[in-house]
């Protein structure tokens, strides 16, 4: 290998016995290889794919010359989001604003928009959904669209087993 100093662009670049360079130190502190990857201490994207700060205790990651993810100073993530306002804040266009999570099984939970207004959280095996809370099964929606509820009491609101109430805007379910 060899290492050389180019004067003109103020760089240090280290190459192989051929002459391909492999990386390259500028005088800004930049460092990268050769259309591959850059890690710098710019504001902006560069072309190729980046880690750079685009502002003060702020991280970039850049694909493709595009910024794919920011770390903000008060660390929020931002994916496809410049200014995350959330710990984790995605920004997307239509159905890609979408956040998925994938098993061994390839089943899927998606969480996110169908258009550019309906939201959906779906799981993309035949099986059932389920809510809970304190790590207990509260209600299911079982494959076929039945929706269950779990640990029903018995109400004193004196009414017949199986009837269905509005209380208070919410619907009621008599055990």
């Amino acid at each position: 290998g060899r290492v050389t100093y180019d004067h003109a662009d103020d760089f240090l670049g280290f190459a192989t016995n051929g002459g391909t360079e492999r990386m390259r130190i500028t005088a800004a502190g930049n460092i990268g290889t050769a259309n591959a990857f850059f890690l710098t201490n710019g504001g902006s994207a560069t072309a190729g794919n980046a880690i750079y700060s685009p502002a003060s205790n702020e991280l970039g990651i850049s694909t493709n010359g595009v910024e794919a993810i920011r770390i903000d100073s008060d660390g929020n993530v931002g994916i496809g989001e410049e200014n995350p306002s959330q710990i984790v804040d995605i920004k997307g266009t239509d159905t890609t604003a979408r956040l998925q999570v994938t098993n061994s099984d390839s089943s899927s939970l998606v969480l996110g928009y169908a258009g550019t207004t309906d939201a959906v959280l779906s799981n993309t095996a035949v099986g059932d959904f389920i809510f809970g809370t304190a790590n207990t099964e509260a209600i299911r929606i079982d494959s076929d669209g039945n929706v269950i509820l779990a640990n029903v009491q018995e109400g004193d609101s004196g009414l017949a087993s199986g009837t269905i109430y509005k209380d208070s805007g919410f619907l009621k379910i008599v055990a």
